[in-house]
């Protein structure tokens, strides 16, 4: 998903609305968060699951960038989801997946 940000929306802004929507969903737990980059632009991963009666265990990696390109900014938002139970398996080829992104300005 790309956005386009205002013009006074900090990077911190977006990640605290993107965790308001994590943290919103019932039995969310964060797993981990660590700054990064995508393709050498400011960029922060996050990764959670949450357990719900109709979908069981589900993991989910997210990883925000912000993109500045003529005169604005656009938030970019990579996100892959799994069942819990194959995260074991599957979670280093959805970072992976998500390390491939490539942005361009």
């Amino acid at each position: 998903m790309i956005q386009r940000m205002p013009p006074t929306q900090t990077f911190d802004e977006v990640i605290q609305d993107a965790l308001a929507k994590f943290e919103a969903t019932p039995d969310y737990k964060e797993v981990g968060r660590v700054k990064t980059t995508v393709s050498g632009l400011p960029a922060i991963r996050v990764e959670g699951a949450w357990t719900s009666e109709k979908t069981g265990t589900m993991a989910q990696a997210l990883r925000l960038a912000i993109v500045e390109h003529d005169g604005v900014r656009d938030v970019v938002e990579v996100t892959g989801t799994c069942a819990g139970a194959q995260a074991k398996e599957i979670w280093t080829t959805v970072r992976a997946i998500q390390d491939s992104v490539e942005l361009v300005k």
